[in-house]
This record gives C-alpha cells, structure tokens and sequence, in this order.
C-alpha cells in the first residue's frame, strides 16, 4: 500500500516469479494526483508490473446543518481522518485531477513520425478489442488557432498491437516565432451503454516546432523617452497612454494607468506562500505546510529597502526596486527591474536570493490585486483545467477562456486550487475589452482568484470563501508540485520541489483597450 516509485521497482526484484499489484496507491485527498503518470511509466516499462488501485473514486463527506448553516462534514471519528480522498466529490461533480488519471491510463497511445510528412503510429492498449470501433481527429494549430483539421476511421488495429497511418495533414508554413501542434484524439463511433457516440476516448498532443524568440513578446520598443516624476515617496513613470507609480512604502508598482482605466487594486510584490493543500498539512511537524508555517512563510514581513531610477537605453526609464522578505529566523531578497517605454509596456524582472535555510518554497513569484470588473480571463497555455508542475500532462495547450470566479475549484476542504501552468500568456479585461496582459518569457504560472489567500485560508474553518471585490492575481515561475504517493508523509518527489538559493523570473505587462484586446 502506497509504495514509491522506487520501492515498486524493489518488490519486482525481490521476486522475479510473480507479478506486482499495488493495492493502494494515488492518494487523491483534496489538490493531489501528482506524478502519477511516472507509476504508468513504470507499469508499462515493466510487464510484471500489472497496475494498481487508486484511492479512491468518491470523497466521503456528509451534508449537515451547522448553526442553521449548511456545513461538509468530513472526518472519519474513528481515525480522525479526513475522509475526502476522491477522484469526484461527494456531489458527483469530477475533480481536475481526474483528468490527469484518465490521460495516463488511456487505451490508445499516439507517437507521431515527421519523417516523411505526418504519420501517426497508434498502439492498442486495450486486452481484447481492436480500435475499429474509433474515429480519429486531428488538428494542426498556430499559437492556439486551428489552421487545419479532419477526422477518418481509425484502423482495426489488434489489441496489443501497433500500426502507422498517414495523417492527410499538411506541414505548416512555419512562421517565427510561432509555434505548432498536431493534436490528435480518438472518439467513439457510436453510442454505447456507457457513453455516447463521439465521447472522447484518447488524445495527445505533438509539438511540431518550437522556435519562439528569446525576446520578451508584444510591442516593439518605441524611441520617445518616458517622463519621470520623482519624489520622497514614490517615482512616476508616464508616457501618452499610461502613468505607472512605484512607492517607496509598498516595494512594488502600486498603480497602472492605461488609457484612462486603472490596473491594479494592489501593488506587484513578491509572494511566496500557497494555502496548504491537504498533502501539504501531511505528516505533522514533518510535513512541508508545518514548515512553512515554523519558517514564517505564511506572515512574511515585506521591507522595501532601495529604490533607483536610471535611463541606460535609449528611450527606456528602468526602476529597481529591492525587497527584504523577512521569515521567522531569515529573509528573502527580492530585487525587481521594470523597464518601461514609452508605449507602457512594463518589462519586469526579479532575481530572489535566499538567506540561511529555508524549507522548499511553496511557490516563486509575484502577487497582486486587479479591479474586480477584470472578471474575463483568457489564456494561452496549458487548459482548460488547472495544472501543476507534477500534473499537467493531461492539459493540452491551446487558446482558453474562462470567468475570473469559474478559475476556482470547490475542493471541500478549502486549499489552493486553480493553478494553469506553461501560460505564454493572459490576459484580464473588464466587459469593455479593457484590462491587463501579462506575457512570460516564455512562459508562467497563474492563479487567478476572486478572493485573498487570506480568505481562502480562513475557509478551512469556515468553508465560506469571503470575496473582497477584487482579483487576485498570482504570476509565478513555478509552484511545488502536488504530491500524492500518499497524504500523511512529505512525498512531493525531489525534482518538483524548490530547493534552490536563488531564481530569476520575468515578464511583461501591457495595457489591453478595446482596440487591441485579442
């Protein structure tokens, strides 16, 4: 029960006779289900090594009244345990992480041949049926946009068996810095008692070419210089359609004005903390959450300590902005370089430093707050639902939209949640097409949340999230993975932890019109 990877591998050598089950293992309480496609690595690598059981398919919770409230009941009394270890909630509704688990295990596997033209070999995973029950669809996309696409019967491949065919695709005219996919699936041909005629059954998705530009995309640089307005307590940068304000106070840019419509409803400071998921509170006092907290990673003490203006480059005014976040024994040092043109393009780059020891960070990267109007966001990246850094293979990248409060999910017990990973870019924007874009170099992660981390964190005893009227807006170079091997040990697998003494992260902000909203 609940093995690791490398204690698998150990039971199949101990006994070279027999086959391996694993009874329990994918623990997915709560935000969890991380790494799980490399057990599936493993299984496939290894025949005697037959799969295993997830835990499990429900959570266990009951619907009470609490003070004339309704109110989750969640705990097993026996054991004290929470209960909510499901792949659904209790309610039904299907959580992120299944798709993950449906993604890895799929009965089809696709691996794409470009060595003449674009050929696809399919193998059948299935034990006793052919895939002549299938149909194939395929697209090829341009940063998100289809540029082609088909559908034909899939061959009647023999289970067990593998056959190529030729997509009637066409190589692209590659552009740079464009990119390209080949996405592929595979639908069910007719209503069956279990699904309906077209349910998806397999997907995957090809890179075709990768030769984005190292440049930070949007606007060129334009040669007017910016005005700069400088005082005891803050510099103003402005140019003909923005004004962007850095304090001293604060340590970050605490107002974007762009085209006469504010940005922001908080400053751009450095943010460190994620409210614990429930494999983070795992294992007491050696469980990460408990060490984060003994850290002083969920109150650090922001202490802007140096602000600096300089114009080096023709027509660009950079502003440095250094942060001490100070912890219960130790700091971080965060220093930020804005470099604004007079467009009101804001490149922004942080380097962050670690002071003494420090457990691995929740997440690396910067928060703030937009006006609750930029409700509309729209993302290129991995989607539709969230990802992480250990589960996100089930998340094809692609063009998505959503609203602000649709980002969240309803994990019972409250915890962070939402996180889409790879983003090249998003943006925020009020119903008249105005508000933010935030492009990575080349890429981020973000959450974005109609409510503080502070009131999400407040939920876990109250399991209402207080909304503030704002947007939340968290842009990170990466969050540590989930975990899930299982959820009473500190089991996020080394390489998806942030264990390193510094990181340098950047992007670009842009103000989004009605004219140039995409």
């Amino acid at each position: 029960m609940y093995p690791g990877i490398d204690d698998v591998i150990r039971r199949m050598q101990s006994d070279p006779k027999r086959p391996v089950i694993v009874s329990e293992y994918a623990h997915s309480m709560g935000n969890s289900v991380g790494n799980f496609k490399d057990y599936w690595d493993l299984f496939y690598k290894y025949p005697r090594l037959q799969g295993g059981f997830s835990w499990d398919w429900v959570d266990q919770a009951l619907r009470i009244a609490k003070d004339g409230k309704p109110w989750w009941e969640i705990i097993n009394y026996s054991d004290g345990a929470n209960v909510n270890d499901g792949l659904i909630n209790a309610e039904r509704l299907p959580q992120p992480e299944i798709n993950e688990v449906k993604h890895v295990v799929q009965p089809v596997r696709f691996e794409l041949n470009q060595a003449s033209g674009i050929r696809l070999r399919l193998t059948n995973l299935y034990d006793f049926v052919s895939l002549d029950g299938l149909e194939l669809r395929w697209q090829v996309i341009e940063d998100g946009v289809v540029l082609q696409q088909g559908s034909l019967p899939a061959p009647a491949v023999a289970a067990h068996q593998t056959q190529e065919i030729a997509l009637p695709a066409k190589i692209p005219a590659f552009r740079n810095p464009a990119e390209y996919f080949l996405n592929v699936s595979a639908h069910l041909k007719s209503d069956t008692p279990w699904a309906p005629k077209g349910h998806e059954i397999a997907y995957e998705q090809f890179e075709l070419l990768y030769s984005r530009a190292g440049n930070l995309s949007g606007q060129p640089k334009s040669r007017p210089e910016p005005r700069v307005v400088s005082s005891p307590e803050r510099v103003a940068v402005s140019g003909p359609a923005f004004t962007a304000v850095f304090e001293r106070s604060t340590g970050g840019l605490s107002s974007y004005l762009f085209q006469g419509t504010e940005l922001l409803a908080g400053p751009l400071v450095p943010h460190f903390f994620r409210v614990p998921t429930d494999n983070d509170e795992g294992g007491g006092a050696r469980g990460f959450a408990q060490r984060w907290r003994q850290a002083g990673l969920d109150r650090l003490e922001r202490r802007p300590r140096a602000l600096s203006v300089k114009s080096d480059a023709p027509g660009t005014v950079q502003v440095t902005i250094e942060n001490e976040m100070v912890g219960a024994q130790t700091s971080i040092v965060a220093q930020t370089v804005y470099s604004l043109d007079a467009s009101g393009a804001i490149d922004v780059e942080t380097t962050f430093k670690l002071q003494g020891t420090w457990p691995p960070l929740p997440r690396v990267g910067l928060q703030m707050q937009l006006p609750g109007a930029f409700s509309h966001a729209k993302w290129y990246g991995r989607g539709p639902h969230e990802s992480y850094w250990d589960r996100k293979t089930s998340a094809r990248v692609g063009l998505y939209t959503a609203r602000v409060a649709d980002l969240h999910f309803p994990y019972v017990m409250a915890q962070e949640n939402g996180n889409r990973a790879d983003v090249r870019w998003l943006t925020l924007t009020n119903d008249a097409g105005q508000g933010l874009r935030v492009s990575g170099t080349p890429t981020l992660n973000f959450t974005a949340h109609d409510y503080t981390d502070t009131a999400l964190l407040k939920a876990k005893q109250t399991e209402v999230i207080e909304k503030d009227g704002k947007v939340t807006l968290s842009l990170d170079w990466q969050q540590m993975g989930l975990g899930g091997d299982d959820s009473w040990n500190p089991r996020v697998h080394p390489e998806y932890q942030l264990t390193k003494d510094s990181y340098s992260f950047s992007f670009r902000l842009q103000g989004v019109d009605v004219k140039t909203h995409d």
